[in-house]
């Protein structure tokens, strides 16, 4: 069983080592490394349209086709909730500016920024409903994100996660993304027929964010460690911690800061969307790490970047939203003499088909595979839930201590955030179940339900038959709990 568990350890490095051997062909056609663009003064940039109203913004977490299939749902509900006038129909997707996906978040993400219908195309008719474009736009929408894509992964051997990478890219490529690059999708987003996207993956050479994005570099330029650093010190904290504090956080403020294409001087407009978030959906030890480098160089000799699963730094989707949003909605600019000042409103829904933390027997499981099989993202989970709980706890802390001089986050009072997790469902389902996984009409036990939503599997493939249908019927039910909330964002100046 030993030599089992080291064979298994030597493979997954031989393939991370291999990685840098050879000249790379450019592009991502070998399967082996991708060769972006180098940056030129000519390399078109994106502008980022600045509007003096709300930001909106939707961070989509990961979780596989579970994320995938959830998150449909949830752009589905949100798209019939009508935030103007009775007269003039404007769904809540109308206002949506940015988008942050990760892992199967990313590949929904990508889907609606690519496949939605352009902005001259009405999402409800003048009754609120959806338009036939759109419902029709909704139907192959939920298709695809159902797909099995489990087959694309077999093939390469055990050792060759960057394989399955690529196989399952090119799958997605040729079926669901038609060839679109990132030049197609930055087309999109100048014409306002989408938004603006950012697919996130994490760096295994250093553990930072590396982000898939048309956005320019100075729009993740908002320092979160730097700020909450200068908050601790405005305090009455004693000097001795506040020095020891500055000791270990500030050598590791640098890895809170996202690497995008600007800092590694790339270019990313010949780079197919299907890559990048086959990349962000690379599951540790199953798929990727996917090898990037910049021109054709050889990685012996110049940098390189392995880039896997986003979930591994934020399963969320939510740190390189936020970075942007509080960025612009801290720096106000001066009000006119006499005139009130009206802070910036910002709105963040978090769609969270993550899986959730939960205990769980592995009975008497005695190597990897059977840790795997069970659960095959069990280690970033463990992580992830301190992680999180974590960060929830220090944003809620710095919003209520915060103030108008000294905002290290924006306040309840200028930032909005709504999340919307599958799991939450559970209790609302219970007392209707409507014969969803065989349950028939009676209410049914809260726990039943709330088990079968959080085992829902973490795979690249989801039950038609049941859990499908369980997470549209969990976003129906969370979209329609919030639904006021949304609406009084939008009736506030």
């Amino acid at each position: 069983m030993i030599v089992r568990k080291t064979t298994v350890a030597l493979l997954c490095m031989a393939a991370l080592l291999t990685a840098c051997a050879g000249a790379p062909p450019h592009g991502c056609s070998n399967g082996h490394q991708c060769v972006l663009d180098v940056r030129s003064p000519s390399s078109p940039s994106l502008a980022t349209h600045e509007q003096s109203g709300p930001l909106v913004g939707l961070a989509v977490s990961g979780g596989g086709s579970r994320s995938a299939t959830f998150s449909e749902a949830v752009l589905e509900e949100l798209a019939k909730v009508n935030v103007g006038q009775a007269s003039a129909p404007v769904s809540v997707l109308e206002r949506v500016q940015y988008m942050s996906g990760v892992s199967g978040g990313s590949l929904s993400t990508a889907y609606f920024a690519l496949n939605k219908p352009k902005k001259d195309v009405a999402v409800l008719t003048e009754t609120g409903a959806l338009s036939k474009e759109y419902s029709d736009f909704f139907q192959r929408y939920s298709k695809d994100m159902r797909t099995e894509w489990e087959e694309s992964l077999w093939g390469p051997l055990l050792s060759d996660g960057t394989g399955r990478a690529f196989k399952i890219a090119n799958k997605w490529d040729a079926t669901i993304f038609a060839g679109n690059t990132f030049a197609d999708l930055r087309r999109r987003e100048t014409e306002g027929d989408s938004p603006y996207v950012i697919l996130n993956g994490t760096s295994w050479d250093s553990g930072r964010r590396f982000l898939f994005t048309n956005l320019p570099r100075s729009e993740f330029s908002y320092r979160f460690v730097e700020e909450t650093r200068k908050h601790v010190h405005a305090s009455h904290l004693p000097e001795q911690e506040k020095a020891l504090l500055d000791e270990r956080l500030l050598p590791e403020s640098d890895r809170f800061s996202p690497i995008t294409p600007e800092d590694i001087n790339a270019d990313l407009s010949s780079l197919k969307v299907a890559f990048a978030a086959a990349t962000s959906a690379s599951v540790p030890l199953l798929i990727g790490p996917v090898l990037y480098s910049v021109g054709d160089v050889n990685c012996g000799k110049e940098l390189c970047w392995h880039v896997g699963d986003g979930g591994m730094f934020d399963n969320q989707g939510v740190e390189s939203l936020a970075q942007v949003f509080f960025g612009k909605l801290l720096t106000q600019p001066a009000p006119e003499p006499q005139a009130a000042a009206r802070p910036r409103k910002g709105l963040m829904v978090v769609i969270d088909g993550s899986y959730p933390m939960h205990d769980l027997n592995f009975g008497e499981a005695d190597w990897v595979f059977s840790y795997l099989t069970k659960s095959p993202s069990r280690l970033s989970d463990i992580m992830e839930e301190r992680a999180l709980g974590y960060q929830l706890l220090l944003w809620s802390l710095l919003r209520a201590s915060s103030t108008d001089a000294n905002r290290v986050i924006p306040g309840p009072d200028q930032l909005q955030l709504v999340y919307l997790r599958h799991i939450d469902a559970a209790e609302a389902i219970a007392a209707r179940p409507q014969g969803l996984c065989k349950w028939g009409d009676a209410p049914q036990p809260v726990a039943v339900v709330a088990d079968k939503l959080r085992t829902i599997p973490t795979r690249f493939k989801v039950d038609p038959e049941c859990d499908a249908p369980l997470l549209h019927r969990a976003a129906q039910e969370l979209v329609a709990k919030n639904k006021q909330r949304l609406l009084d964002f939008f009736a506030q100046p």
